[in-house]
C-alpha cells in the first residue's frame, strides 16, 4: 500500500477516536460535538494539502 493512503487511514481513525472521546464530554451540547468534528475535518484537509504540497516539491527536485 502507498504510504500516503496509510496516512489518510490513520488520520481518519484519529478523527473518529477523538470524536468519540469528546462525545462523552460534550454530551449535553450538540453544537460542541459538531464544532469538534468540523475542526477535525479542517485539520485533516490541511494535513492532506500539506502532504500534497510536499510531494510536489519533491517531484520538482527530482525532475529539475
Amino acid at each position: 500500500m502507498h504510504p500516503f493512503i496509510i496516512l489518510l487511514i490513520i488520520a481518519d481513525i484519529f478523527i473518529i477516536i477523538s470524536y468519540c472521546i469528546f462525545d462523552g464530554y460534550t454530551h449535553s451540547h450538540t453544537w460542541g460535538k459538531q464544532s469538534i468534528l468540523f475542526m477535525n475535518v479542517i485539520m485533516f484537509i490541511i494535513m492532506v494539502l500539506k502532504l500534497l504540497s510536499c510531494k510536489e516539491k519533491y517531484f520538482y527536485k527530482f525532475f529539475n
